[in-house]
């Protein structure tokens, strides 16, 4: 999910209104006051910069599904023998694909991550994700049409 900079706005916004009625309760100056409020929205101003031209990327403690050693066998399993339940001549069809892309389609698929998310995950291009994602399917459909 991306930066929404409205959102975070209004919640600067809203922090700012609780700490106003502190400071003041605390009997600081509005110059003080002031001071403060300049320095935090040049704090909020820098890390809007950042999350707005930054894309997290995943590791392996925040993504359970790719991290070695920590996929349940079940999910494994699936994962990398989910072609085994298909049609022969679609099973033979993908296994000419390599590993790594399967993975890419099961992901998308099962799973659900976009394509910017799966990026992310195994350090490839989105092109190129897009790309493997695009074969597969190109394969899938075709066996659908022609049998």
């Amino acid at each position: 999910m991306g930066y929404n900079h409205a959102k975070a706005q209004r919640e600067f916004y809203e922090e700012w209104r609780k700490k106003l009625r502190l400071y003041k309760k605390a009997g600081m100056s509005m110059e003080q006051i002031l001071a403060i409020y300049k320095y935090d929205k040049t704090v909020f101003r820098s890390d809007r910069r950042f999350y707005e031209h930054c894309e997290q990327l995943y590791s392996e403690e925040n993504n359970p599904i790719l991290a070695k050693g920590t996929v349940d066998d079940f999910d494994s399993y699936h994962m990398n023998n989910w072609t085994k339940a298909l049609p022969d001549k679609l099973r033979t069809q993908l296994e000419k694909i390599p590993a790594e892309r399967l993975k890419v389609f099961y992901l998308y698929k099962v799973y659900g991550y976009t394509q910017t998310e799966i990026s992310s995950i195994l350090l490839k291009p989105q092109q190129t994700i897009s790309r493997w994602i695009v074969q597969i399917t190109e394969i899938v459909d075709d066996f659908r049409k022609n049998g």
